[in-house]
């Protein structure tokens, strides 16, 4: 430019930092800087000190000429803020606007975004005399800073003043009954923490300090603990502390600290706590003059010095009691032993062994452990480890073996495991390098069990400190291979890429016991090549080569799979997922899946905040085949298609879809079901999914459907309310119902209730000869099935049964029409069903003995169990002198039958009345079997036959035993005294019978 007004344009450039930076220069005006911007991006604390966290810091500031001052805004943005136990720094963005005069600077309306964890607001004032700063919050979320902190929201202020002389701080925070009050002054090389209070209900913690600020940084520290309870603050099982902590030292050049601590009259997860020691700690070595610490049953001593040639530190710990801790471990572990040396070259021997331990689900019934070494590579070095009775992550192991054997410099590592359902084995050799890691590689690694695995050759492996490296291989498994290009993960990144050629997914599943209805054959090959470092990014791909996926119902059923694939990539963290399968059973599914993955203590993961999109969409064009994979006698028709739509979260998703059937057709032989002509239309709309309309057709009459199911709460609701109208429901040659009437299906937490209120319009039972072999009474099996039958139900059921003017009941010698109406109940937690209410004959007879009775009673009282009614049944044979028939009373599953007349007579002639329709000494009786001839003069005998032509009528033929003498006869009854009886024959005669009964 010109020197009157000159530009200047600089453009830094490094690992850590690019961008711009210009000013305006004015060097004869009385503003000299006229204006000064600043752009600058991918500002990476971690590229200016590796100690300090990573950063994505854009800056951008623009402050131009206003009279005397430049002013202007301030803004500044941090794309990898996070908390502070992830490695990052909860700045995330910050603003406000500048004003420089030539002597002041002033930074006003500043906010401080800190990520999810809050915000805050406030001024910093800068001149030639000091400063002031000054901060305020309405709340910082404490976890959302460090996960170990719980979720507590401080507000408050922080107030710092700078001066010539040294600065001063004053700050206070609070949350409901909980406050922190600091109060800190620098004076020249001095910073005197003048105090420094946490205060809670009943507790407290204080303390004050010094720290200089000299070239060896000295301290010193003194904290007072009072019925202080850390749990408030941080993830740790409730205590209450009593006690102090002393320490000085230094920290530089390497730091340095004189510790000494005494912890009284304390508890710690509801169990005693004490301990008290004295010990050295720097940079290098830690020298223990005594150091103890018990809790409850658990102690734990230690004494010594580590960190250089020939320390040696010796440990005893006998926690017999882990469950005291409040660590969610339990057990009992005890070891002793000493480690030594430095960190570089160490040496140890320590044995112990565990019973009954469990961390977390970790579980291991029986641990012991031997190991020892000496320092130097060519120290000698042996370990071994035996554990029985392991349990994790829903699989058991009966025992692991694990030696290490041979020195530091070259060892070999073998381990096995072995159990029912896993067997494997590992062979490692390598050793430690002098500069620090391990050289080596895999040389065996085998598995048995749940599938065959081989490793095919050796593979390199190199362990460095934070970073491990694997070379190339081949894994044979499950008939095809894993074939692994390459494998680093370091410093919490991770490179890995390979193939996968044809494995068999039935070998796979075998691990997993899947259901007995499925079962496969397929064969998928497919590669991986994922890079996980910053962000996350790389691809997966997944498809059929061969086979097809067979449901084994009773009648097995191949889906005729032609195309199964899924392809997924990661950019950036963004996630996408396609998955793509075609049968010629199953029709066309489409999947499509988008969300993102983020990188939380040290692991990738899909948050549960992190947001969701799914797109499924299927059709079925046809169904026949879904009804004989039901049941080998069910046949179903028509089509399906739907699809499916979630937005959201992973924890919050939203769903919304639709389903629908068309011209669905189903019919069951053995039940005489036939529903034809169905439409189905299902909406899903977040948790609830509404039947809008579900239809059918039978033979006769419709059935439809409508109602909604929920899962609010994670809890499922169901509500679905259906009616008949004429409905054809059964139809076979000997069962037919055909019914009207509505009815209600609920469910209430896994608790399904049935209500309804049906008519028959029209029905038919008839009864087949039970002609069939059956075991005997005193016969009883014991089964499955039998055992879920007598299992409380989870049901409610309340439906009325009125079975209208036209249900008849044929068969067996019945032919009867019914009337009544039944009340069926079952309670939950109830086996047998009951009911009340009475069904009726209303018309009709029964045929018994040859004869066809008239029903005068026929009623069944229900008051009880559904399969227990009373009855009170009465059939008879009319129109004869004593009326004789059958009663049956009791209930049915105790029934109680005996004859009937009227007028009583004696049981042998009341069957005699029922059968032969005569009594004793009457027409009938007198003409049946040996009859004689009164009209001889000797006495002739007769063989007669006779049959009841009508209900008063009576024909009978004669035959003379001694010669050729025969007769016809004719009885006709007038009353059930009188009879009149015709004979012609040998003989003509007519004969006038009376009868006169005595008791």
């Amino acid at each position: 430019g010109q020197l009157a007004r000159i530009s200047l344009q600089l453009a830094p450039q490094a690992r850590w930092l690019a961008g711009e930076v210009a000013a305006v220069l004015a060097p004869f005006d009385a503003s000299p800087l006229q204006g000064l911007s600043a752009a600058l991006a991918e500002v990476d604390l971690a590229g200016l000190n590796p100690l300090l966290p990573s950063t994505r810091v854009t800056l951008d500031a623009r402050l131009f000429a206003d009279g005397a001052q430049l002013a202007g805004p301030l803004s500044l943005a941090n794309a990898l803020a996070g908390p502070l136990d992830a490695g990052r720094i909860p700045l995330s963005a910050a603003s406000g606007r500048a004003q420089f005069d030539g002597a002041r600077l002033r930074l006003d309306g500043l906010k401080l975004t800190l990520a999810e964890a809050g915000s805050a607001t406030g001024r910093v004032e800068l001149g030639a005399q000091g400063y002031v700063a000054e901060l305020a919050t309405d709340g910082l979320q404490l976890d959302r800073l460090h996960a170990a902190l719980r979720p507590r929201r401080p507000a408050g202020r922080v107030r710092v003043i700078g001066t010539a002389d040294g600065e001063h701080i004053d700050a206070e925070l609070a949350e409901g009954d909980t406050t922190l009050l600091l109060s800190a002054r620098r004076s020249g090389e001095r910073v005197n923490v003048e105090s420094a209070n946490l205060r809670l209900p009943g507790g407290e913690l204080s303390a004050s300090g010094e720290l200089l600020l000299n070239a060896a940084r000295d301290f010193k520290l003194d904290a007072r603990l009072k019925n202080f309870d850390p749990g408030r603050f941080i993830e740790s099982p409730p205590a209450r502390l009593n006690g102090g902590l002393q320490a000085s030292g230094a920290l530089q050049p390497e730091w340095r600290a004189e510790v000494a601590y005494r912890i009284t009259d304390s508890r710690f997860a509801d169990a005693p706590l004490s301990g008290e020691g004295k010990l050295s700690v720097s940079e290098r070595r830690i020298a223990v003059q005594a150091a103890s610490l018990t809790v409850g049953g658990n102690r734990l001593r230690a004494d010594g010095r580590l960190g250089a040639a020939g320390d040696r530190l010796n440990l005893d710990l006998d926690a017999a009691q882990l469950g005291q801790l409040g660590l969610e471990a339990s057990g009992v572990l005890r070891a002793k032993g000493w480690i030594g040396g430095t960190r570089a070259n160490p040496a140890f021997a320590i044995e112990g062994e565990g019973r009954e331990l469990n961390y977390r689900g970790v579980k291991a019934a029986r641990l012991t452990l031997a190991a020892r070494g000496v320092e130097g590579l060519q120290g000698p070095l042996d370990a071994r480890v035996e554990a029985s009775g392991l349990h994790a992550v829903g699989r058991s192991v009966a025992r692991l073996d694990a030696t290490l054997q041979g020195t530091r410099g070259r060892h070999l590592l073998r381990a096995t495991i072995e159990d029912p359902m896993l067997a494997a084995k590992l062979q490692a050799q390598g050793g430690l390098g002098a500069a620090g890691g391990w050289d080596g590689r895999i040389e065996t690694l085998e598995a048995e069990r749940p599938y065959r695995a081989r490793l095919a050759a050796p593979v390199a492996l190199r362990i460095r400190p934070g970073r491990l490296e694997a070379g190339a291989g081949r894994l044979t498994l499950a008939g095809g291979e894993l074939r692994f290009e390459q494998l680093v993960a370091a410093n919490g990144t991770l490179q890995t890429r390979g193939r996968i050629e044809r494995v068999a997914l039935a070998d796979l599943l075998a691990a997993s016991r899947p259901a007995a209805t499925l079962r496969t054959d397929l064969v998928v090959s497919g590669a991986w090549d994922v890079r996980a470092a910053e962000s996350l990014s790389g691809s997966l791909q997944l498809a059929r080569d061969s086979g097809d996926v067979v449901l084994t119902g009773e009648s097995p059923l191949p889906l005729e799979i032609s195309e199964l694939r899924l392809d997924a990539a990661a950019r950036g963290n963004a996630i996408e997922a396609t998955l793509r399968g075609q049968g010629a059973k199953l029709g066309a599914l489409s999947v499509d899946l988008r969300t993102t993955a983020e990188r939380r203590r040290g692991a990738w993961q899909i948050a549960p905040e992190a947001p969701l999109s799914v797109r499924a969409r299927f059709t079925v064009p046809s169904l026949n085949w879904l009804g004989r994979l039901l049941n080998p006698e069910l046949r179903t028709r028509g089509s399906l298609s739907g699809h499916v739509d979630v937005d959201g979260t992973l924890n919050a998703p939203r769903l919304r879809g639709e389903l629908e059937g068309e011209k669905l057709h189903v019919r069951y032989g053995a039940a005489g079901v036939r529903l034809r002509d169905g439409e189905m239309k299902i909406e899903l709309a977040q948790d609830k999914v509404v039947f809008r309309r579900i239809a059918f057709r039978g033979d006769e009459g419709t059935l439809t459907a409508q109602g909604e199911a929920t899962l609010a709460g994670g809890k499922a609701q169901l509500d679905l309310e259906f009616q008949a109208d004429k409905l054809a429901a059964v139809r076979r040659d000997d069962h037919q119902l055909a019914l009207s009437g509505r009815g209600q299906l609920r469910s209430r937490d896994g608790r399904l209730s049935l209500e309804g209120e049906f008519t028959a319009d029209r029905g038919l039972i008839e009864l087949r000869a039970a002609d069939r072999p059956s075991l005997s009474s005193d016969v009883v099996i014991v089964s499955e099935a039998s055992a879920a039958a007598d299992a409380p139900a989870r049901l409610r059921l309340d439906v009325k049964l009125n079975l209208g003017e036209a249900f008849y009941v044929k068969g067996e010698g019945l032919d009867v029409r019914m009337e009544g109406g039944v009340r069926v109940t079952l309670e939950e937690g109830e086996i047998r069903p009951r009911a009340t209410g009475s069904v009726r004959v209303a018309e009709g007879r029964y045929t018994a003995y040859g004869q066809q009775l008239s029903i005068e009673r026929g009623l069944l009282l229900f008051d009880g169990p559904l399969d227990n009614p009373k009855l009170d049944i009465l059939a008879v044979r009319k129109n004869q002198r004593v009326v004789a028939g059958v009663s049956i009373g009791g209930t049915a599953l105790s029934p109680r039958t005996a004859l009937y007349s009227n007028p009583p007579v004696p049981d042998s002639q009341k069957l005699q009345y029922l059968v032969l329709g005569s009594g004793p000494g009457s027409a009938g009786d007198a003409d049946f079997g040996l009859a004689s001839s009164s009209a001889q003069p000797r006495r002739d005998e007769f063989v007669s036959v006779g049959a009841q032509l009508a209900s008063a009528v009576y024909v009978s033929v004669g035959q003379s035993l001694r010669n050729t003498d025969s007769f016809v006869q004719a009885t006709l009854e007038l009353t059930e005294r009188i009879a009149v009886q015709g004979r012609t024959g040998a003989e003509n005669a007519v004969t006038l019978i009376y009868t006169w009964e005595f008791d």
